[in-house]
């Protein structure tokens, strides 16, 4: 196993325990390893519950393989946590 990919799956169970409809999707192989990251990147220690709320759009665009939409909805929650 690659570096990246053990990086990718610890990231993914992290994620997991805020995120589950996001982890059971990576494992079943419907989302990919750096969508993952990305999702992972947006977490703010203090707002989980607000990261699972907005789950299912971050997870849509994951399904699509809109990566680009996807960093730019990770960077606006990070934003909006730290104002």
């Amino acid at each position: 196993m690659r570096a990246g990919d053990v990086h990718a799956a610890i990231a993914a169970g992290e994620l997991g325990e805020v995120l589950p409809d996001t982890h059971e999707a990576w494992r079943a192989g419907r989302i990919s390893s750096g969508a993952v990251r990305i999702m992972r990147s947006a977490r703010v220690p203090g707002f989980d519950d607000e990261l699972a709320a907005v789950e299912p759009e971050l997870l849509a665009a994951a399904l699509t393989k809109d990566l680009r939409s996807l960093g730019r909805m990770a960077s606006y929650f990070k934003a909006v946590c730290a104002a």
